[in-house]
């Protein structure tokens, strides 16, 4: 199934929330320059797609993108990323771990969010093959529980 890398995004470090960026470099430590990057391999890296910030939206809960905290915003439903699920981004290669848990932390913006999109937010990932990635790269999901 291809998909469309929509927004990058990184946690810099002794900052709020997330910096949207043109480029993200990968190795298996996670995300180089993230303020989470080496800490927890499993989930070194956050994809979510647009259905949680519609979702919002429709309960009258205004967010940015970013806000969900991911590092990838793809055009796709996350919940099609099952564990063990393939994401190829060119050269990059991200294996699906396990969906985001409910997070209270998202109730800085409502507290109904986190369990509003508990089941929408994204899904961790652990680098496989790292390399660059920008806007420009294509983004494919090898394989989904879904086929």
């Amino acid at each position: 199934m291809r998909a469309r890398i929509i927004r990058l995004f990184i946690a810099e470090k002794e900052k709020e929330g997330r910096t949207e960026c043109n480029e993200l470099d990968f190795d298996e430590k996670g995300v180089r320059g993230d303020k989470f990057y080496g800490r927890k391999p499993d989930r070194s890296v956050l994809i979510t797609g647009r259905a949680a910030y519609e979702l919002a939206a429709e309960h009258g809960i205004a967010l940015e993108e970013g806000d969900l905290g991911e590092n990838i915003l793809l055009d796709i439903d996350p919940r099609e990323l099952e564990p063990g699920s393939i994401v190829r981004l060119g050269e990059v290669e991200l294996e699906t771990v396990r969906r985001c848990p409910i997070c209270e932390h998202l109730s800085i913006y409502d507290e109904r969010l986190p369990r509003l999109v508990k089941d929408l937010r994204g899904v961790y990932l652990r680098v496989r093959r790292g390399g660059k990635v920008n806007l420009d790269t294509p983004a494919t999901i090898v394989k989904s529980a879904h086929r």
